[in-house]
């Protein structure tokens, strides 16, 4: 990526500089020029971006924004992309030089100091009275520009939230301010992402062993801990829905009732097959005697690891004082063991004694299970805790493909689709207008939302390659969603992988979930289904819109003998209002054949569906099979975007050092197995360590 950022700032940047010239000829351009024309050129240049018409040094003067850019594209090693030829080391490392040593510094003295000036000096500098404590008015060169790098982060937010510069004074115009995001993206970047220097993770693994990590468990991961141990389901609306991630003494009155209950009905003579199995289990023919015996086997499943004697004493007494015949006398010990905290939190201490805070062997298998099942470990996975045989790389491999392919692991796999995909709305108060849409249920809702679930899981479990997420050629319905699609001989509510050959769907684009998540209640939006694609899928950054400006609801009274396309293009006609929405809508356009819950329409009302786009590029397309082309062409950043996201859900955390994450997904391509990138995650430091920083003890 920095390798583009010099060849864009290369262009006319350094040409008033000493050598700059002899750089651009030598090294920029000619190795631009190898690695990136075939892509980038011509009348069908990717991404609308002709790098041809930048070989002349004074043509690329005026393109900083593009250098920036495309910089932060090279940096991020999305291209070339993986499958393309690669530059030598010593060719990205001499762009990378001429880069930072003469282009960037070009850019911040002709372009970015100017703006600062105009638009930042008269409140952020002595002058000003340095508000907020802020000075920007002593950075004369870019090797000042490192001084203030926790800053830069703060002031690219503003600028984005349209909060700076205040509202009575000067505003930047919107390429100006484009100019100044990208810059400001590349500078974060610049002072973060150093990859020549390695993350410590010893140093920080060391740190973290002095502390003990802990987090209480959901609501439904606990009711399911109950269902772990004595077979039998927490009463509906006992526990409050996940949410509060505190245990309030409302929360602890709550689980106390759920594990009284839930114990009264263990014991119960009606009691299901399920728990009966688990009476069987734990107390297998043992006598009074031997309480203490199976309050301890009890506590290995919902402590998650092995219980001292002395831990299951207190719980042994209860036993022992019941009033109760046994084995029913155990029910105070129960609810004892369910009710301590070695229950209610996860409970990370780590294995510091060779300066890594690895996870014991417990933790991880709890880690594992609450990851893909949210409940305990169970035989299996308990076994391999016990043997160690867990810390292994093949062995918690070999244990994550087995969960994954237990039915609970659609738990997992509807908080990815929820998170991956935005899908969490159809949780909410945003649902199709019940008068225009009464077929959209409760019951369809749940439908398209485990159809996006057991499609990622698929790709996940069955070894599918990563392009599957934009052209499947299949789906995963049941009998509800194969009559909504219109797909015959699928009935009941199993869910089962189904070839589809019309190209309308198969890949996350043509899911009813999404199309209706992205959707109004009573139509369609472009705008939103453009964002979403741009935003959620490709990775990039929409900033708000700004203020004052109508949206189009809030015009549509005007604007009701326009066609959704011109009331667009008349809204796109606002300067400040053009550059998102030229990125948005063409491909939002694309997805207009499918009505606001997913299903697919000829016309919208009496007008003919218009699922044409036009990118400002010039590049044209038509409807799913011009998206799905469009959508391969950027695989490699629509792989890049679900890896973070698959890392991130799995790992638990945010701040993973971004160096690690490149060298983590480095040689991912269109052709990697799901299970190939879970397995690499899992086995990772990320999974398998804690981390800590100077705040706060890690996850």
């Amino acid at each position: 990526m920095r390798m583009i950022l010099i060849l864009l700032l290369a262009g006319g940047l350094l040409a008033d500089l000493a050598g700059g010239e002899t750089a651009w000829k030598t090294t920029v351009w000619p190795t631009l020029s190898r690695f990136c024309l075939d892509c980038h050129s011509g009348d069908k240049a990717k991404g609308g971006l002709d790098l041809a018409l930048l070989a002349d040094e004074k043509q690329a003067k005026d393109r900083p924004d593009l250098w920036l850019k495309i910089a932060r594209q090279l940096d991020r090693k999305q291209m070339p992309p993986a499958t393309s030829p690669q530059p030598m080391d010593n060719e990205r490392k001499a762009i990378r030089t001429w880069i930072d040593q003469s282009a960037h510094a070009d850019i911040y003295n002709k372009r970015i100091k100017p703006l600062l000036t105009r638009y930042c000096y008269d409140c952020h500098s002595p002058g000003g009275g340095n508000k907020g404590g802020v000075n920007l008015s002593y950075i004369e060169t870019q090797a000042e520009v490192g001084n203030l790098a926790k800053l830069w982060p703060t002031v690219q937010q503003v600028i984005k939230d349209n909060e700076m510069p205040p509202k009575n004074r000067p505003e930047p115009s919107p390429s100006e301010r484009e100019l100044l995001g990208h810059w400001l993206t590349y500078q974060i970047d610049l002072q973060q992402v150093d990859c020549t220097k390695k993350t410590d993770t010893a140093t920080m693994s060391k740190a973290a062993a002095s502390h003990t990590w802990s987090r209480p468990l959901s609501s439904t991961e606990y009711a399911n801990t109950i269902t772990a141990l004595l077979g039998v389901d927490v009463p509906a609306g006992v526990l409050s829905k996940d949410g509060d991630s505190s245990l309030s003494p409302i929360i602890i009155d709550e689980r106390l009732d759920a594990a009284v209950l839930s114990v009264d009905r263990f014991f119960a003579a009606d009691a299901g097959v399920a728990a009966k199995h688990q009476r069987d289990r734990l107390i297998n023919g043992r006598p009074s005697a031997s309480a203490a015996a199976v309050l301890s086997d009890a506590a290995r499943i919902v402590w998650r690891r092995p219980a001292a004697s002395a831990e299951v004493a207190k719980a042994a007494q209860k036993v022992a004082a019941s009033a109760a015949t046994w084995p029913a006398s155990l029910g105070d010990g129960l609810v004892l063991l369910l009710m301590s905290p070695n229950c209610q939190m996860l409970v990370e201490p780590v294995d510091g004694r060779k300066g890594q805070a690895l996870r014991d062997p417990y933790a991880l298998a709890a880690r594992l299970s609450y990851l893909l099942w949210q409940e305990p470990p169970d035989p299996p996975l308990s076994a391999a805790a016990d043997s160690k045989a867990i810390l292994a790389d093949d062995e918690i491999a070999a244990q994550a493909a087995r969960m994954l392919r237990d039915p609970r692991s659609i738990r997992f796999a509807r908080r990815l689709a929820r998170n991956y995909l935005g899908i969490a709305v159809l949780g909410g108060a945003k649902l199709p207008d019940p008068k225009r849409f009464p077929q959209f249920d409760e019951a369809l809702r749940q439908s398209m939302e485990d159809e996006a679930a057991h499609f990622l899981m698929s790709i996940l479990r069955d070894g599918r390659p990563l392009s599957d997420l934009v052209d499947a050629g299949y789906v995963w319905v049941d009998g509800r969603m194969a009559k909504h699609y219109g797909l015959p001989g699928v009935t009941g509510d199993g869910f089962r992988k189904v070839a589809v050959r019309d190209g309308q769907r198969g890949g996350i684009a043509g899911l009813a979930a999404v199309l209706t998540a992205t959707s109004y209640p009573g139509r369609t939006s472009v705008v939103m289904r453009g964002k979403w694609l741009v935003e959620q899928i490709l990775g990039d950054d929409i900033p708000p819109p700004p203020p004052n400006v109508p949206t189009l609801e809030e015009s549509a009274a005007d604007n009701a003998n326009m066609t959704m396309r011109q009331r667009l293009e008349q809204h796109r006609r606002k300067p400040e209002c053009a550059s998102c929405h030229q990125r948005m809508d063409p491909l939002g356009f694309c997805l207009e054949k499918y009505d606001p819950i997913g299903r697919i329409r000829t016309t919208d009302g009496s007008l003919p569906i218009d699922d044409r786009a036009e990118l400002i590029s010039g590049e044209s397309f038509t409807g799913m099979d011009g998206l799905r082309t469009y959508l391969r062409s950027n695989n490699q950043k629509i792989i890049d975007r679900f890896s973070r996201k698959l890392l991130g859900q799995i790992c638990e955390r945010g701040g993973i050092p971004e160096c690690d994450i490149r060298d983590l997904f480095a040689d991912l391509s269109p052709a990697t197995t799901g299970d190939a990138l879970f397995r690499r995650i899992v086995t990772s430091v990320h999974f398998r360590q804690r981390f800590f920083t100077t705040d706060s003890p890690g996850r």
